[in-house]
């Protein structure tokens, strides 16, 4: 009997020990807070991730009434950063109020060298809420924040209208803020382009992805996650999630011919922008004249004023290959070539900002910086 109890023990022992080997499990936890100045909304939720720092940015503030905001004398907030993540079981979370302008459309980036005051660290546990009081001293009323689990109420199980063969969806769940898709590619090709909608009474929330025959969005036979935004009326519904379309690497497609031009515009359209990009900016570089100043002016100047449309023969080369397609699909055609021109434009605009405000201090060459813009414009 005691060598019984005595191997009892031992294997009780031995199995606490492969339970503490085992990862944690995820914990799936969101911080909930007001979505904007209209308390009768339903609230904000952001993930707070497992490992590293989340971000979030409020732009709308609830102002206390009577608060001056012309007033010069006075710190006057622009917006509230919230910063967490976790600590063991609890979740740490900091709030700066920030007290100067900023690009709303490029955060976080804009804010690096933007006056920020914290207001205090607070520690949550899962169930627990904190208000932040000490944002009156800015003129704002206290913002309560909550951290609760990142799943509703009530799980309404989304239907999936696949217009495809070879995208099999492998799970659907749904979260207080979104609907994840995992779907694994049957196709012994690659995917390079998909659409993805949720149709909803006041419009659709919807999804694009787009990549290369070199960096595709889903390899052959591997599986890749999708998300959706979802803010439904009733979120106890059932919401439709529909795949369109679905590209591969060799140009075929399966699913509405519609969607697949209309990607098709934005590879396109991104690809002969990238062209021109990289024409113009070496010629710039091959004249050699001015400082590094001089020449990220040139190339901004000259970057901007590139046409957003394109050559009739680029239409026409679309449409040839979708035949068929209703007047209205055209005209879309010719929006996705506007925009592919258009958004390639900006991602340079923006990849030079972004030079201008770090490549100095972390002192990267500019031509070594511009041999990574460069192969990726290359590979549109």
């Amino acid at each position: 009997m005691t060598n019984a109890s005595s191997l009892l023990i031992a294997l009780l022992l031995y199995a606490g020990l492969l339970a503490g080997q085992q990862p944690p499990a995820a914990r799936n936890w969101a911080l909930e807070t007001p979505n904007g100045p209209d308390l009768n909304t339903p609230p904000f939720h952001a993930d707070v991730p497992e490992r590293g720092e989340g971000l979030t940015i409020l732009f709308a503030l609830r102002w206390q009434p009577g608060w001056d905001r012309s007033d010069k004398t006075r710190p006057q907030a622009t917006a509230l950063k919230l910063t967490y993540r976790m600590e063991n079981d609890r979740v740490r979370l900091e709030a700066f109020v920030v007290l100067g302008p900023f690009d709303q459309n490029d955060t976080p980036q804009s804010l690096e060298g933007v006056p920020q005051k914290s207001v205090g660290v607070q520690y949550l546990r899962l169930g627990e809420s904190v208000t932040l009081n000490d944002l009156a001293a800015y003129g704002l009323e206290p913002l309560l924040v909550r951290l609760v689990r990142n799943e509703p109420a009530v799980q309404a199980l989304a239907q999936i209208i696949n217009s495809t063969t070879f995208l099999k969806v492998e799970d659907a769940r749904q979260d207080r803020m979104s609907y994840r898709l995992t779907v694994r590619n049957l196709s012994t090709k690659a995917v390079t382009g998909l659409s993805v909608r949720m149709p909803m009474k006041d419009g659709s929330s919807s999804m694009t992805e787009a990549g290369t025959p070199g960096h595709p969005v889903i390899a052959a036979g591997a599986v890749h996650e999708l998300m959706l935004g979802s803010s439904p009326a009733d979120p106890t519904v059932a919401p439709q999630i529909v795949i369109d379309v679905v590209v591969f690497d060799d140009g075929s497609f399966e699913g509405s011919a519609e969607v697949a031009a209309g990607l098709e515009a934005i590879r396109m359209a991104r690809a002969i922008q990238g062209r021109h990009v990289v024409s113009l900016v070496q010629t710039i570089l091959d004249r050699g004249e001015g400082d590094s100043a001089a020449i990220i002016a040139a190339i901004r100047s000259q970057v901007a004023a590139l046409p957003e449309e394109a050559e009739p023969s680029v239409f026409a080369a679309i449409v040839s290959r979708y035949p068929g397609l209703p007047p209205a699909a055209e005209a879309s055609v010719r929006h996705r070539i506007h925009d592919g021109l258009n958004n390639t434009k900006e991602d340079v605009l923006r990849s030079l900002k972004d030079y201008e405000r770090n490549g100095t201090v972390s002192r990267i060459p500019f031509q070594a910086w511009w041999e990574i813009q460069k192969q990726q414009l290359e590979a549109r």
